[in-house]
């Protein structure tokens, strides 16, 4: 070989070795993944009138086409004797379906190169809510406001012949003795009922038409009021969960496949309610990065920004800026954790956050992710700088995606639209005193327009009915940074104007507070604490809707005071 055939050889090489290096650094143009691979780990779930579809996502697909027949058709699905659904996710709640009827199901990976292979088809039948639904285990996290407000937590398992029994309990004043147990049973419309010794007082539930969550209201005392979450442990067969049902893919290279793209952080909506020291609502969106925190990297950093309470809003793009962790075990215990290893009592700033950490890494938060790995429901407590004033909450996360998912979903009103069966939990917040605490449930209902009206209702006070009517619009993601994200479904009402939130203590209202926001810094460092501003303009209504579509959260102040509504369709 001569040496310019040497050089032409060693110049192509060089050529290719490059053209492999873009391709790995996922630019998704110069790379062709190929027709999607067959689409594995197809799993339907009965519902009432519904069947939950969920299956493996494929890395290099950007859409599914699901693919359905009833029996009464065919005793199996094909592409051309069916119907056909495209998504762009890996789950997919398919209502409108005829109980007792047996569906086939078969689901395809799409992307610009064509059409995988058909999945493995699975039947089933969808089934009216029945007694047998209740057996298993289920988590449940309690709020209770009032004169008595704390938080509870434990685990319910329900036998075949409809005894509860509470283990695994906790509440927030570390106890640890769980309550009695009682007998449970539910009828075809999902209403749930208590009885026996244990039952708790003016209990009313009501479980999905999924058959994977329950929410009830109950009086744990004469003036205190309850809500209660259950949601049903995963079957033992169902994979464990890791970091990667929670944590980014990063805007570059996908975990999954070097050679495509990511979704970047995790984005989540988290609704929040208070009682103890103060009862209040809170909101926030946020998103989970792709790396761990330098002290521990299984527990990815976390980004906050929109935060939210009755009457004010932040202005910047972050509230907090990687200040806390969160991490999840195998059984879906989340936790989010302070960032910090320095601890200084701030109680001499009197605007200072009270969400303190007073102790390195200490807990913010603990909660359960849902067996279809979409929501987090879980409680905490949070104090002043001195360890003082206790404020108890209740959370609800729900994630905008599934973090391997390569589309994203774009959510609007007619993903909304449906009946919800609805909890809600409520206090006034006087000058003096605990306030008035209160429950309520019934249906919401949620037009196409957004329009959305209370069709039944009942509360802690008597009142059978509720002239309350609003309209729900879409409300895109507000920050101001240039990263606009379009998979949140979030909805409100129109802003309002708010008063001052945070105030001095000489009682001069303030429009900015301190806070830690910025990931070098540590809370023994006051001087790289930054002020952070606060507007005026605030969303009285402002819920969230699940993945799945079927979990409607909304955080509002009404004549009950400041709630919280859980609604299940």
């Amino acid at each position: 070989m001569t040496l310019t055939l040497k050089l032409a050889a060693a110049l192509l090489l060089a050529l290719l070795a490059l053209s492999g290096c873009n391709a790995a650094q996922g630019d998704a143009w110069r790379y062709d993944p190929g027709i999607p691979a067959q689409v594995s780990g197809l799993k339907a779930e009965s519902g009432d009138r519904l069947v939950t579809l969920s299956w493996t996502g494929n890395p290099t697909a950007t859409s599914y086409n699901v693919y359905f027949v009833s029996e009464i058709g065919a005793q199996q699905v094909t592409r051309g004797n069916g119907y056909r659904i495209n998504t762009p996710m890996s789950s997919l709640v398919i209502g409108s379906l005829d109980n007792h009827t047996v569906y086939h199901f078969m689901v395809t990976a799409l992307n610009r190169d064509g059409e995988s292979v058909d999945s493995v088809q699975v039947s089933v039948a969808p089934g009216p809510i029945a007694d047998a639904d209740l057996t298993g285990v289920w988590y449940f996290h309690t709020l209770v406001t009032g004169p008595e407000a704390k938080w509870e937590q434990g685990t319910l398992t329900v036998d075949a012949d409809h005894t509860a029994v509470v283990s695994a309990f906790s509440d927030s004043s570390g106890s640890t003795q769980a309550p009695p147990g009682f007998a449970l049973t539910v009828d075809g419309t999902g209403a749930l009922a208590q009885s026996g010794s244990g039952a708790w007082v003016d209990f009313h539930g009501a479980m999905g038409a999924r058959k994977n969550l329950m929410t009830a209201t109950w009086s744990p005392t004469l003036q205190s009021r309850a809500i209660t979450i259950f949601q049903k442990k995963k079957a033992a067969t169902d994979p464990d969960y890791t970091i990667d049902d929670i944590s980014g893919t990063g805007s570059g290279q996908n975990p999954s496949n070097p050679y495509l793209q990511g979704n970047g952080p995790t984005r989540f909506v988290y609704h929040q309610l208070y009682s103890g020291a103060s009862n209040e609502w809170e909101y926030c969106n946020a998103k989970v990065g792709q790396h761990g925190n330098i002290w521990l990297d299984q527990y990815k950093d976390v980004i906050y920004w929109d935060f939210s309470t009755p009457a004010s809003k932040t202005v910047n793009y972050d509230y907090l800026w990687k200040v806390t962790s969160v991490g999840i075990d195998p059984d879906g215990l989340v936790s989010e954790y302070w960032n910090f290893t320095d601890i200084v009592d701030p109680v001499t700033i009197p605007s200072f956050n009270t969400l303190v950490p007073r102790s390195p890494h200490e807990v913010v938060f603990t909660g359960r992710m849902t067996a279809d790995r979409t929501v987090v429901i879980g409680v905490g407590t949070t104090t002043d700088a001195l360890g003082n004033n206790p404020r108890y909450f209740l959370r609800i996360m729900q994630l905008c995606f599934i973090p391997t998912d390569q589309a994203l979903p774009q959510p609007g009103v007619n993903d909304l639209a449906g009946s919800y069966k609805f909890a809600r939990l409520a206090a006034t917040t006087p000058a003096v005193g605990a306030g008035t605490a209160s429950w309520a449930y019934g249906t919401f209902s949620v037009g196409s327009s957004g329009a959305a009206n209370f069709t039944s209702y009942a509360d802690s006070g008597g009142s059978s009915q509720l002239s309350d009517t609003f309209t729900l619009a879409l409300y895109p993601d507000p920050n101001p940074d240039q990263k606009s994200y379009t998979d949140f479904a979030n909805f409100t009402t129109p802003a309002q104007d708010g008063r001052p939130h945070y105030y001095g203590t000489d009682g001069t209202p303030l429009r900015r507070y301190y806070d830690f926001a910025s990931y070098g810094s540590t809370v023994a460092v006051p001087s790289t604490w930054r002020l952070e501003d606060t507007g005026t303009r605030y969303y009285n209504e402002h819920g969230s809707l699940s993945y799945n579509r079927d979990l409607f959260v909304m955080t509002r102040t009404d004549a009950s005071g400041y709630g919280m509504l859980v609604g299940l369709k």
